[in-house]
């Protein structure tokens, strides 16, 4: 049975006309009233329950605290209130006797859990507050009940528990042994804390000051952390820690580390042979190294040129050393999640590798496009396409002096390579290429400005290649060396280091393409520095393991290598999948972080389009490109469709009747996501010269069409198509691209289209009609025209509500199951 968040896609490239189906729809609540209250009874019970809560909380106190000879400063109380306009959480505090509103989680839609933190020396104040309440002879001037809202919104009061404290979204830690905790501590309360810590003997990394809050990282078992929170109290929240390298490269011995890589290894299911592979463009890749060696054989390692400059692995480097590094993260991602862990880890994929530099020297610009297409022959030549699925991974790029993203001889080469052409024996190639980096780091007033001017660098601005940025989630520095050195972006935001196409001219794609973690810059404390601690860098695998097992990458190469990991693993699930298909469902499962979706609420189309050549379409999520959800539904095409007849014109399109949810859609009263992505590759034409305009680069285009709510679907084809009108037709001149996040001008970048349209359901009921049509490229005239010939692409259509109570999925994948193909009539 599937699991409600874990269901198959649905392919539907040859469906016929819609049939219809049903499914009930679900009301939406309204508002609850205020509860009514018996004043007495109410209030004498909440005084009951709190003189209970208080009661049991002093005494567990006392038994934590007895093997520690300390003082508890306070304890918490959780108190279950009512979620309602009236009922202010704000009135569960009051600062001026240190009572605090520690944290808030939703219970349902009626009722929220507060976590209230008391100190001793003021734990009569609530009872004070409900004998107020409770007096009749003291009211408002209305007549009401003092603190009526107040104690008429609580439901109930307990005593607190460790439990209660974890507010990370994964499962608190249990068992026997030590953990790492991200303590959450009251800053009035820390002094004592640290007295608690010294008696306890544990110690402490780390100390991040917040408004009322110090955040610090405790390495303690379960039993110690409840003297520590339930005993003396003062502890507001318990997360899962921030984890950095700091711990694996500081503190191991070069022994301890090879023993941490071994243990891991040990615990690591290596993959069959029939399997995806990562093929590495870089600087060679050390084999020898623990982690890497079940993964890489000798005959998948090459070198592209001979000699003494052209080793396969890269382990005596004394710069550029690059290759390694980026293998253990394409195999394992960030080592310190790894480490930390001890479940068992399955790897699904292998690594190839070729070595395109030198030892410590690089190639001359003009020879990396050959030097590329070179790379390819040379593990193609080894296992050919067709016994093997891979990707290519290259973090290497270079300054075309470029600025504005026109193609360059290399770019073309790779966009060139990704085609697919059964003339040449290609059966069409994905390319995972980063952004470039940002080399200097020299303060300016905005980092961010200068990701903006700074743009992507060649072979990036490859039309078919998936290209990665980079973001930060990491931002704690624990190593007492950078003291003082703040982290420079904020969490969810771009990665100091990571370019855009931001400068770009209009007409070329939007990149980057996606963006994962590539690691954080800090700030110094005077503001005169930037530089790169290893605490805000992703652990890796060490070139030279008689070294060190670990060492750290960041920045977009770190992200690319990151890529090229989720890509192999949507290839293994969907291994006779187009590369065009794997793309757009990479780019399809993307988000924007909220950070991101703060800078892009409320911008207009061109300030969103802007928005997207710096941040991409935002962080893919393996989960989202593997599976539909019961609320979140992925219709798949894969189709050809030849555009050019031998006369030079346009030939044919491709038209969708979809299976679409129409009742249920018509049906519910809350908004509804739809998404598109349309992928497909095209072959480029490095020999036209000054790319004034897309069309003398790109063999073709392709672009989708969706057919407005209150339009026929005759009305539709005649809108998109000039050989579906008869004489004096005359077409409606609304664009509809109000509809689209991005807007119709800005989807038809590039090779890749993707764009988000929200609004009612009713209005999306009418909308399962959707077609792929061609527009002009070189293909079409001149001496190199191509006619009659078919090209490939990829169509993904998602619907997907906020509320996991709605089955989009269930009725779509019924009419799937059971319609027979048919024509289509319209």
């Amino acid at each position: 049975m599937d699991s409600p968040d874990q269901k198959p896609h649905l392919h539907v490239q040859k469906f016929g006309e819609e049939i219809k189906y049903g499914f009930p729809s679900t009301a939406r609540g309204k508002q609850p009233p205020w509860p009514q209250r018996n004043r007495n009874e109410h209030g004498t019970r909440i005084q009951t329950v709190l003189a209970q809560a208080v009661t049991s909380a002093k005494e567990q106190a006392r038994i934590r605290l007895v093997d520690v000879n300390q003082t508890s400063v306070g304890y918490f109380l959780l108190v279950e209130c009512v979620t309602h306009p009236n009922f202010s959480l704000k009135s569960l505090e009051i600062d001026s006797r240190g009572i605090q509103l520690m944290s808030v989680t939703p219970i349902d839609s009626d009722r929220q859990l507060a976590r209230i933190f008391v100190p001793f020396d003021a734990q009569e104040i609530y009872q004070e507050k409900i004998r107020v309440y409770l007096d009749e002879t003291d009211l408002t001037r209305t007549g009401k009940p003092k603190n009526q809202f107040l104690v008429e919104g609580m439901e109930d009061i307990k005593p607190g528990n460790l439990l209660q404290l974890w507010t990370h979204p994964e499962e608190m830690p249990n068992g026997i042994g030590e953990f790492w905790w991200e303590v959450w501590a009251i800053s009035v309360c820390f002094e004592e804390m640290e007295l608690a810590l010294e008696r306890l003997s544990l110690s402490y990394r780390g100390k991040m000051k917040f408004p009322d809050r110090i955040v610090i990282n405790i390495r303690a078992s379960i039993e110690q952390m409840e003297i520590l929170c339930l005993g003396v109290g003062g502890v507001a929240e318990l997360r899962k820690p921030t984890t950095v390298p700091y711990f694996f490269l500081e503190q191991l011995s070069k022994q301890e580390s090879q023993d941490w890589a071994q243990e891991l290894v040990n615990r690591t299911e290596v993959p069959s042979s029939g399997t995806s592979y990562i093929c590495l463009l870089d600087t060679g890749v050390n084999r020898a190294h623990y982690l890497i060696e079940p993964f890489l054989t000798d005959e998948d390692s090459h070198t592209w040129g001979t000699g003494p400059l052209w080793p396969k692995s890269d382990n005596h480097e004394f710069v550029h050393a690059h290759g390694t590094p980026m293998a253990g993260l394409a195999l394992f991602g960030d080592l310190t999640y790894q480490l930390e862990s001890t479940d068992t880890i399955s790897i699904n994929h292998r690594l190839e590798s070729v070595r395109i530099l030198p030892r410590n020297s690089s190639n001359d610009e003009k020879d990396y496009g050959p030097i590329t297409e070179g790379a390819v022959s040379l593990v193609e030549i080894e296992v050919p396409p067709s016994e093997r699925n891979r990707v290519f991974c290259m973090a290497i790029t270079g300054d075309s002096g470029l600025k504005t993203g026109q193609p360059t001889p290399w770019s073309a080469t790779v966009d060139n390579l990704c085609f697919p052409d059964e003339e040449e024996a290609n059966p069409g190639r994905l390319f995972v290429i980063s952004a470039g980096n940002i080399r200097e780091k020299d303060p300016v007033s905005s980092y961010l400005d200068r990701n903006q001017t700074t743009s992507i660098e060649d072979p990036a601005q490859a039309w078919n290649a998936l290209t990665v940025g980079a973001i930060t989630e990491k931002w704690e520095i624990v190593d007492p060396s950078w003291e003082g050195w703040n982290p420079l972006a904020d969490r969810g935001c771009l990665n100091p280091g990571s370019r855009t196409s931001c400068s770009w001219d209009n007409i070329w794609p939007l990149k980057p393409d996606i963006v994962l973690e590539g690691g954080n810059w800090a700030e110094s404390p005077t503001g005169t520095e930037w530089d790169t601690p290893e605490d805000l860098q992703l652990l890796t695998t060490h070139p030279d393991i008689s070294k060190h097992a670990f060492t750290t990458i960041n920045d977009t190469s770190a992200a690319t290598a990151l890529a090229s990991r989720l890509v192999a693993q949507v290839q293994y699930h969907f291994p006779n999948y187009w590369p065009e298909t794997i793309r757009a469902l990479i780019v399809h499962s993307a988000e924007w972080t909220d950070t991101m979706k703060e800078k892009i609420s409320g911008k207009n189309k061109s300030q969103i389009r802007d928005l997207v050549r710096m941040f991409g379409f935002g962080v893919p999520d393996l989960n989202r490109a593997l599976w539909s959800a019961q609320n979140r539904l992925n219709l798949i095409i894969e189709d050809t469709v030849i555009p050019f007849h031998d006369n030079g014109g346009m030939k044919e399109m491709r038209f969708y009747a979809l299976p679409w949810p129409k009742e249920v859609l018509e049906n519910l009263d809350q908004d509804v996501q739809l998404r598109i992505t349309l992928s497909y590759f095209i072959k480029g034409n490095p020999s036209q010269r000054g790319y004034k305009g897309r069309y003398s680069y790109a063999s073709h285009g392709l672009r989708f069409r969706m057919k407005r709510p209150l339009e026929s679907v005759q009305a539709f084809l005649k809108r998109i198509s000039k050989a579906q009108r008869e004489d004096g037709y005359k077409p409606d001149e609304t664009s509809g691209s109000d509809q689209w996040l991005l807007g119709i001008k800005n989807q038809e970048k590039g090779s890749l289209h993707s764009d988000i349209w929200e609004g009612p359901g009713a209005e999306l009921a009418e909308c399962g009609f959707i077609a792929v049509h061609p527009v002009t490229g070189w293909w079409k005239e001149g001496r190199h025209k191509v006619h009659n010939k078919p090209v490939r692409f990829s169509l993904i259509v998602s619907l997907q509500t906020d509320s996991e109570m709605v089955d989009l999925y269930t009725p779509v994948a019924t009419i799937v199951e059971q319609v027979v193909e048919t024509p289509i009539e319209v």
